[in-house]
């Protein structure tokens, strides 16, 4: 491959790649926790919705696994 390939290209889609999956468990225990049991008042709902879109929007700055 060339070089400008492999020194910023591949490190960044592998950065994509593992924030995307990431965000997709958080989003899917959000999914999965009000299947179960969601709470009565829309406004909450939106509530946790809003963190967890914030919370995916700061997984990069957070350790990897």
């Amino acid at each position: 491959m060339m070089p400008l390939t492999d020194r910023w290209v591949v490190p960044w889609l592998a950065l994509m790649a593992e924030w995307s999956l990431r965000w997709g468990v958080v989003l899917a225990v959000l999914a999965a926790w009000l299947m179960m049991r969601p709470p009565r008042q829309a406004a909450i709902r939106h509530l946790l919705c809003l963190a967890a879109l914030a919370a995916g929007v700061l997984l990069p700055g957070i350790g990897q696994w």
